[in-house]
């Protein structure tokens, strides 16, 4: 079986830049934490990304709060923020967080505190943008994009997950990304998962513990994406509920890829030994059969998505 020393897989084309600029921490100095520290922190500082860090859209008040988390997949440790304010950098709190036994997830007053307390850089997160689309469509935009990444180098595997939540949301509220099982999950061994859309929807079904689980049974990585994600939505048909959009990035412990989504398309960011120019692909979904292929110059220029 083809192992793969170091990989990297993140939801959505905003990733792209940040996964280019994780090329040295990831094939040079294999440290898989620092690629995705990197990467991450990309997004959370750039203010046109209006649903992860600084330039997210804001709450029902008109505040950002921001979801973070990270997990290493070696020693199972993982760190988390939800509701955090007034931080530039959530995913750098949650891998400190990380380090910890315990109190190992925090939200609102008591993240920020700890944030401060530990130096993290404290910044006002509502862009000019996000403040004029908080007061003009306050109740008209519900999409919704995480970034979401995995890492492997030569050593293990770790996941990292930021967003600014729910456009307009109530506050206070928090959805499936700093939730270990249902955003993000991460075992060395086995192998690692995201997820990405309906935060709400994805908690209903523990959705990157399940993708995880589908690996160790023995399914390869792509096969367990669709199956966690169809199952998923399945069962909720059934109790007569309609789910929105849900994707799902995978790898498993030899650096193999997998991703499902219910969308017609969605794009996300590779690199590996083989390519190590981090590139798009689109994930398309036609009658619940995903084709995959690489983002091609037409696509990326006329793609608006995220």
């Amino acid at each position: 079986m083809e192992y793969i020393k170091h990989a990297m897989i993140a939801t959505w084309k905003m990733s792209l830049d940040g996964m280019h600029q994780a090329y040295e921490d990831l094939f040079v100095k294999d440290d898989r934490k620092a690629a995705l520290l990197t990467a991450i922190t990309d997004v959370e500082n750039n203010p046109d990304y209006h649903y992860v860090g600084y330039g997210g859209f804001p709450n029902a008040c008109g505040i950002v709060e921001t979801d973070a988390s990270y997990m290493d997949g070696n020693t199972m440790q993982f760190g988390a923020v939800a509701g955090l304010r007034d931080i530039a950098s959530p995913i750098a709190v949650a891998m400190e967080l990380s380090g910890k036994t315990k109190d190992c997830f925090l939200c609102g007053e008591g993240a920020k505190q700890y944030a401060v307390e530990h130096g993290f850089e404290s910044k006002e997160m509502l862009s000019n943008y996000a403040c004029q689309q908080y007061k003009q469509h306050r109740k008209s935009i519900m999409e919704h994009d995480t970034v979401c990444m995995i890492a492997k180098d030569s050593v293990g595997l770790s996941c990292g997950v930021s967003t600014s939540g729910l456009p307009f949301k109530h506050p206070g509220r928090v959805g499936d990304s700093p939730v270990i099982g249902s955003g993000f999950y991460c075992d060395s061994l086995v192998g690692s998962a995201a997820a990405t859309g309906n935060g709400e929807d994805v908690m209903r079904g523990c959705l990157s513990f399940s993708v995880v689980s589908f690996i160790k049974a023995g399914m390869d990585v792509q096969k367990a994406c669709e199956t966690a994600l169809f199952e998923h939505l399945d069962r909720l048909k059934t109790a007569g509920y309609k789910a929105g959009d849900i994707s799902l990035i995978a790898m498993d412990r030899y650096g193999r890829c997998g991703v499902a989504t219910d969308m017609k398309q969605f794009p996300f960011v590779m690199m590996d030994d083989k390519h190590s120019d981090a590139s798009v692909y689109v994930c398309r979904n036609e009658n619940g059969t995903m084709h995959i292929q690489k983002a091609d110059e037409q696509w990326l220029s006329s793609w608006q998505g995220d």
